[in-house]
C-alpha cells in the first residue's frame, strides 16, 4: 500500500532568486517606458531592451530549473521511524529536545535521509545521490520548519478514515427509506 506523502521545492541556488527579482524589476521599468513613452526612438530602444531582457530571463529560467529540487518525502514505517527517534535521544538539559522528544540538532538530517524517496530538478530529472544536507543550510528558517513540520506530521500524524463511518451508515439508511 502507497505510503502518504508530501512534495515540496526548493533550490540549491538562492542567489537565484535575487537574480530573478533583479530582472522582473528592469523588465517593469523598462516596460513602462515602451508602453508610455510618446518619444518613438526612445520606446524603440525600451522595446529592444524588453527583448533582451526577455532572453535572459529564458536563459535564467533554465538555470532556476537545473537548480530546482523537487523533494518528494514519505512516511516511514512506525518502527523505522521510533528506531530513528531513538538513535537521536534528546539532550539532557535541553528544553527544547525535551519538548520535541528528539535531538534537535541531529534529527531532522536523519529524518529527512529517511524520507526522500524521489529528488528531481526543476527539468524533472532525477537528481542521484541528493541528501537533506545539500540544501538545509541554504533555505530560510521559515522554509526549513514547513518541510520539517511536514515530515513530522507524516510520521506523527494518525492514520484516519477520511469521513465518519457512523454519519455515512446514517446517510445510508436514512436513503435506504
Amino acid at each position: 500500500m502507497p505510503q502518504p506523502k508530501h512534495e515540496f521545492t526548493t533550490t540549491i541556488d538562492g542567489s537565484l532568486e535575487v537574480e530573478w527579482q533583479q530582472l522582473e524589476q528592469k523588465i517593469a521599468g523598462y516596460s513602462l517606458i515602451f508602453n508610455r513613452s510618446e518619444d518613438e526612438d526612445l520606446a524603440k530602444e525600451a522595446g529592444a531592451m524588453l527583448d533582451d531582457l526577455k532572453a535572459q530571463q529564458d536563459e535564467l529560467k533554465d538555470k532556476i530549473k537545473t537548480a530546482a529540487r523537487v523533494i518528494t518525502v514519505e512516511r516511514l514505517a512506525p518502527k523505522k521511524f521510533a528506531r530513528l527517534m531513538a538513535a537521536h535521544p534528546p539532550r539532557e538539559g535541553d528544553p527544547f529536545d525535551k519538548e520535541t522528544g528528539f535531538n534537535t540538532d541531529t534529527f531532522d538530517r536523519a529524518l529527512m535521509d529517511a524520507a526522500i524517496t524521489k529528488v528531481v530538478d526543476g527539468h524533472g530529472e532525477p537528481v542521484e545521490g541528493f541528501k537533506w544536507a545539500d540544501v538545509v543550510d541554504e533555505i530560510s528558517f521559515g522554509q526549513f520548519q514547513t518541510i520539517i513540520k511536514l515530515a513530522l506530521s507524516l510520521n506523527t500524524s494518525l492514520t484516519a478514515v477520511p469521513f465518519s463511518l457512523a454519519e455515512s451508515e446514517n446517510r445510508q439508511t436514512s436513503e435506504q427509506n
